[in-house]
């Protein structure tokens, strides 16, 4: 026969007896019993008299079948982050202080429950001693269904990195959610991982390094540590970006497309037929590269006494690689040569911007 059962995490052994009955031709005095013994002989003494007993008198051929498993206890771990602004002053240009919360998500991939569960995140490494503070003490967002979580009250993400407290485990197959929030003044591009163990209950250990996202397991082998041809590792860290990009933007008011002559270096005072050169420059701020950044700008609108766009012009301090756009920024292109009445929206693509460098964005508008 074939049995399938859930261990429920407990890896053995099992054991395991049957019991055999005959009925003798001379009736029920002569019935015989017998209670199985481990392996494939059931008269392993080979006497040919007795299954029940070896030559010895004693009763060895009534042993057990055991069953066991290997233990292999499996923690993973994933990290994702929500970001709030907490400026609550007047300028919008300021940037910072921040809210960051994490939340942690935990899951138990193996055939063992897993105890002496531990979650560390050493936020020191991350955002630098002093830089933070921990407002929102461990939480449990989602807890399992038959396991414990304990919170470590006292994390603070530097002497103590501990966000889970002793008596601690997740059974096989549970998930549990864990959620902090952090006090950020300084804007930056970071990165965070966080790291998470336990053991299986003949001391097995298992260890895991956080994913970026929800999913401990991204792929879905049931290895979070392991990716796949195309994303070798599911250890990757966290990033989190507070205001990383940060621009400045300036205008001066020129008599010709070119600047040649400068008439207001505040770009203050303008009048028709003049033309105004703007000059945004991108910053990262942050101690990790950036990707994908691209600089935009809308060209103005004018009320009375001039009303109507300002005219996009070509000039020899336009940025090499300037892209317009006539629809409000669907469909882009090379920018026109000369004055075109048309563009409503200018944009350069950056791509990657090296932490603490810059990248200048210069076009010029005609006002009619």
């Amino acid at each position: 026969i074939i049995v399938r059962f859930d261990p429920n995490g407990d890896t053995g052994p099992y054991n395991n007896l049957a019991t055999g009955t005959a009925t003798s031709p001379a009736g029920p005095a002569g019935n015989v019993t017998d209670i199985s013994t481990a392996g494939t002989d059931p008269d392993v003494d080979g006497n040919d008299v007795d299954g029940t007993t070896d030559n010895d008198g004693t009763p060895d051929e009534n042993t057990s079948t055991s069953i066991s498993f290997t233990e292999e206890p499996v923690i993973g771990v994933a990290k994702d982050t929500t970001v709030t602004n907490a400026d609550t002053d007047s300028d919008p240009l300021t940037a910072g202080p921040y809210d960051v919360k994490f939340d942690f998500y935990l899951e138990n991939f193996g055939n063992v429950n897993v105890s002496n569960l531990s979650l560390t995140d050493d936020l020191d490494f991350a955002f630098g001693a002093g830089n933070y503070t921990v407002t929102a003490a461990p939480s449990l967002i989602t807890a399992p269904a038959s396991s414990t979580i304990n919170l470590n009250s006292g994390f603070n993400g530097s002497a103590d990195q501990e966000l889970i407290s002793a008596g601690s485990n997740l059974d096989v197959g549970e998930t549990a959610t864990i959620s902090i929030t952090v006090h950020l003044s300084n804007p930056g591009a970071y990165r965070n991982a966080a790291t998470a163990s336990g053991e299986g209950p003949g001391g097995t250990v298992t260890i895991d390094d956080s994913t970026d996202g929800t999913n401990p397991d991204p792929n879905g082998d049931n290895d979070p540590t392991t990716g796949d041809a195309g994303n070798p590792t599911e250890d990757t860290t966290t990033p989190i970006n507070l205001d990383a990009l940060q621009l400045a933007k300036s205008a001066r008011v020129c008599a010709d497309a070119d600047c040649a002559t400068v008439t207001d270096a505040t770009g203050a005072n303008v009048d028709p037929g003049q033309y105004i050169e703007y000059t945004i420059v991108a910053s990262n701020v942050g101690g990790q590269g950036l990707t994908n950044v691209i600089i935009f700008d809308e060209l103005p609108t004018w009320a009375s006494p001039v009303a109507g766009n300002a005219y996009y012009t070509s000039s020899a301090n336009t940025s090499a690689g300037i892209e317009c756009s006539t629809d409000g920024g669907t469909v882009w292109a090379a920018c026109p040569a000369g004055t075109s009445s048309a563009v409503t929206n200018v944009r350069l693509n950056v791509g990657n911007l090296a932490a603490a460098a810059n990248q200048t964005l210069t076009f010029v508008v005609y006002i009619p």
